[in-house]
Order: structure tokens, then C-alpha cells, then sequence
């Protein structure tokens, strides 16, 4: 069974790679001949995706299948994520997961960086040069090409939301849930902010809720 749960650090970047049970929620591609994508899209080329919306812009998955050369990506799947920047006159924030589906193991790898990447018309595109070595990546034993000739990819990108709202009350409402010892907490809150963050997958709604106290 594989196992993995790997963070490298480096001067400016966290990267992340783990195997796990969740699909990718922004966009899913499955590819039914990896040969023929090979043949067509050589180290040197990428494919591209449709477009795909995520934070209101549009975005492309790029696969390089025997890796991108030019981008020291030599023996391994290189994945990106393309900016569509035609539209956009100012830098947008994003971060990424990229997605491998092994049916051996009915698991997604991933991979990530924990830094968001700044996409702009100058730099419309981020992603990883060596995602998975080609050796793992072609083997079929190893799950990641199943069903013949058959593979599938995905991706995230997680663009942070600036929508916000101000309530305010004309009396002061009551702080019995922030204020006094709960839960071996005792502390104090005068004002407080609440958001969500909203994530849809593909077969699914999740929403996480936030709270940033002010002491």
C-alpha cells in the first residue's frame, strides 16, 4: 500500500505531496490514450486544457507527459496551471494542488506548494517540473496508467475571496460564547470577525467557517 507524506523546504517555498481520498474540486481531466498524448505533445510541448473558471478568472491545466525539458523536468510528469491574463490588468493570488489518480490504491497523489503564486501577464504560469518520475508514473503496476492506456490528472486553484461584510448592532450583543473559561479557555473579545471560506468539488459543497479574534 503506498504511503506518503513528504514536505520539502526550501529558501521561499513549502512543498507538500501526500496521497489522499479526496477528487480535486476545481477541474478533473482523464486522458484515454497517455501513448497517443505522448506522441502529440513531446517534452518540448504541453497540452492544455478547456478553460476553466476558479476566483473569476479563467484558468488552464498544461500536462507535460514525458516532462518539460526546458524547465528541468527531465523523467518526470511536469503539471501547470495557465492564467488566462487577457482579462487581467493586476496580479492575482493562487494556490495550487495538483492531482495523479492511481486506481491501485483508489487515491490521489498530490502535490503542492503551501506559498500562494502571483499570476500576472508577465508570469501567467506556476506549477511543478517534476511532479512524478516517469519511471512510477508509466509502470502500470504502480496504478497511475490503468485500464490500457488510460490516466487521469486534476487540479486546485484556490484564488482568496475579498468579498466581506460589516454588521453592526445598536446595542452590544452578548459575549457569553467568546468571553470567560470554556473548554479550559478563559479569555476576553471585544470585537470579533467572521468569514467562510467556500469550496465546491465536483460531487460535493464543504464549507470551512473562521473566526479571527481581536484581544
Amino acid at each position: 500500500m503506498l504511503r506518503m507524506l513528504k514536505t520539502e523546504k526550501s529558501s521561499d517555498s513549502t512543498i507538500t505531496t501526500k496521497f489522499g481520498r479526496r477528487p480535486p474540486s476545481t477541474y478533473s481531466m482523464k486522458i484515454q490514450s497517455l501513448s497517443q498524448l505522448k506522441t502529440l505533445f513531446p517534452g518540448t510541448d504541453g497540452y492544455k486544457s478547456r478553460a476553466f473558471s476558479s476566483g473569476t478568472y479563467n484558468w488552464k491545466l498544461v500536462i507535460y507527459p514525458t516532462g518539460n525539458q526546458k524547465d528541468n523536468g527531465k523523467r518526470s510528469v511536469s503539471m501547470y496551471v495557465e492564467l488566462d491574463s487577457k482579462s487581467v490588468s493586476s496580479t492575482v493570488l493562487a494556490y495550487l494542488t495538483f492531482f495523479v489518480y492511481n486506481k491501485k490504491e483508489n487515491k490521489y497523489f498530490t502535490i503542492q506548494d503551501d506559498e500562494g503564486k502571483q499570476f500576472n501577464a508577465v508570469r501567467p504560469v506556476h506549477g511543478f517540473p517534476q511532479v512524478l518520475p516517469l519511471d512510477t508514473f508509466n509502470d502500470p503496476k504502480n496504478g497511475y496508467v490503468f485500464d490500457g492506456d488510460e490516466c487521469e490528472f486534476g487540479v486546485d486553484v484556490m484564488v482568496p475571496l475579498t468579498n466581506w461584510e460589516v454588521v453592526s448592532y445598536a446595542q452590544v450583543l452578548p459575549l457569553d460564547t467568546f468571553n470567560g473559561p470554556k473548554n479550559g479557555y478563559d479569555f476576553h473579545v471585544d470585537r470579533c470577525e467572521f468569514g467562510v471560506d467556500a469550496m465546491v468539488p465536483l460531487t460535493r459543497l464543504k464549507i470551512l467557517f473562521h473566526v479571527q479574534k481581536f484581544l
